[in-house]
C-alpha cells in the first residue's frame, strides 16, 4: 500500500472536523425548543452526553491522523536531505 502525502492526511482530519461541527449541529437541533418537563430533560441530556462522546471519538482520530501527517512530513524530509525520491 502506497502512503498518502500528508497533505492528504491532513485533508482527511479536515473533513473529520467538519463532521465535528455536523455531530454538534444535530446535537442543537434535536434538543430545540428547550426542554420543559423531566422526560424531555432526560432525552436532552442523553443526546448532549452520545453527541460528546461521538465527538471526542472523533478528536481522537484527528489527532492520529494528525500525527501521521507529520511523521510523513518528517519522512519526507529525511528522504529528500539523503537525495532520495519521494
Amino acid at each position: 500500500m502506497k502512503n498518502p502525502t500528508p497533505s492528504e492526511v491532513l485533508a482527511a482530519a479536515q473533513v473529520l472536523r467538519r463532521f465535528n461541527e455536523y455531530l454538534d449541529e444535530q446535537a442543537v437541533a434535536q434538543v430545540k425548543p428547550p426542554p420543559r418537563t423531566d422526560t424531555a430533560v432526560r432525552r436532552c441530556d442523553a443526546v448532549e452526553s452520545r453527541v460528546l462522546a461521538e465527538m471526542q471519538t472523533v478528536d481522537d482520530i484527528i489527532a492520529k491522523l494528525v500525527a501521521w501527517a507529520e511523521k510523513l512530513k518528517q519522512r519526507q524530509n529525511i528522504r529528500i536531505s539523503h537525495g532520495q525520491s519521494i
